[in-house]
């Protein structure tokens, strides 16, 4: 015999998926249409939202209303620093020094002097390494159990090493935007770089990162792992060639590092401290050997 399912928690599983299918930036066209994703770029003329078939772009003069959808927000801690970085909160005037563990809130700005640098996780997803002589600012920082992380950072100049992990959603979005241009991604280990003299640098070390020019609603350019692309202003991406040895060589420092920062990450949603996340992946993975030779052992001897 199948049970009715009571009233009030259908009405309740009806509200949950209804809601969580309404966690979206939405456009209302005149024509009555609605187009619902992630608007990562708004000029007086145009509008770019992402879509899950791609990048959509659609001019005001043909926009009815907007709605920006908020989750919740995904806060961020400094995990590495050398040398002078310091933060501005939101609202604040006054530049304050950032010392290992400070947290960071949406909205915060970041710079590092000369030879100073900084490395940050948020909401247990995202690593950033930030460079020498380099400003960030933590437009959005945001979260929902359902559609992963929503973060956004604005690199006005110097240089940032993303790792973004696997995001788990198809929901789940991570872009920066420079003076020059806005990437956007899904998971992906990455660098981006601007100067006022080169505009802005993306090299890619591992998935796929589209670029697009900022200000031009253009369909972005595909730069795949090991490719590099370059942006001035108000002209498209070059066409992508092989990452520069220079790229390759800070990679290099990072590699590990983030690694071991991953490793944490994976612990971190199980409650673990890095350093008891490393002894029980060790600890399985001895396990896991022991298991195999005495399963040979057993075979052979049968």
């Amino acid at each position: 015999m199948v049970r009715k399912l009571h009233p009030l928690l259908l009405a309740a599983f009806i509200l949950l998926v209804f809601s969580a299918a309404l966690v979206a930036d939405t456009i209302e066209l005149k024509s009555g249409r609605i187009i619902e994703g992630e608007i990562i770029e708004e000029t007086e003329e145009l509008v770019a939202i992402e879509i899950e078939s791609g990048t959509g772009f659609y001019s005001k003069e043909d926009i009815k209303s907007i709605n920006k959808t908020r989750l919740d927000i995904a806060k961020g801690n400094i995990v590495e620093l050398s040398g002078t970085v310091e933060v501005l909160r939101k609202g604040k005037t006054e530049w304050e020094p950032v010392e290992k563990g400070t947290k960071l809130e949406e909205g915060d700005r970041l710079r590092s002097g000369p030879d100073s640098k900084a490395v940050a996780t948020f909401a247990n997803q995202l690593i950033m390494a930030v460079e020498p002589k380099s400003e960030v600012d933590l437009e959005k920082l945001q979260q929902s159990p359902k559609r992963g992380v929503n973060i956004k950072v604005n690199l006005d100049n110097g240089q940032i090493w993303n790792d973004v992990g696997r995001l788990k959603t198809k929901w789940a979005k991570f872009h920066v935007e420079t003076p020059q241009a806005v990437t956007g991604v899904r998971g992906t280990t990455f660098t981006v770089q601007t100067e006022p003299e080169i505009g802005t640098r993306v090299a890619v070390v591992s998935g796929t990162v589209g670029v697009r020019t900022r200000g031009m609603m253009m369909t972005p350019t595909k730069v795949a792992e090991n490719n590099m692309t370059q942006v001035a202003e108000s002209k498209a991406p070059t066409a992508p060639v092989a990452i520069s040895e220079d790229y390759l060589a800070q990679w290099d420092q990072y590699k590990n590092k983030f690694r071991v920062l991953r490793v944490g990450m994976i612990g971190g949603a199980l409650g673990l401290s890095p350093m008891q996340t490393i002894v029980v992946a060790l600890a399985v993975g001895v396990l896991i050997v022991v298991v195999i030779v005495v399963l040979l052992v057993r075979r052979r001897t049968a």
